[in-house]
């Protein structure tokens, strides 16, 4: 599970060039990666709502 804001957040720093000199994509290589993450993965809203058990008395 990802959201669009976290790869948002890796195509940014992938851009970074203390980032980029270690892996050397190209910007359509690094945007290709990002869009297949984006289709390989369930996206969810930028603000997930989980409802947990908070006390288990067990």
């Amino acid at each position: 599970m990802t959201s669009q804001s976290i790869l948002d957040d890796l195509r940014r720093v992938l851009a970074y060039p203390r980032i980029r000199k270690y892996h050397q994509f190209s910007d359509e290589e690094v945007a290709l990666l990002v869009d297949a993450l984006a289709l390989a993965t369930y996206l969810t809203p930028a603000h997930l709502e989980l409802h947990a058990v908070q006390y288990d008395s067990t």
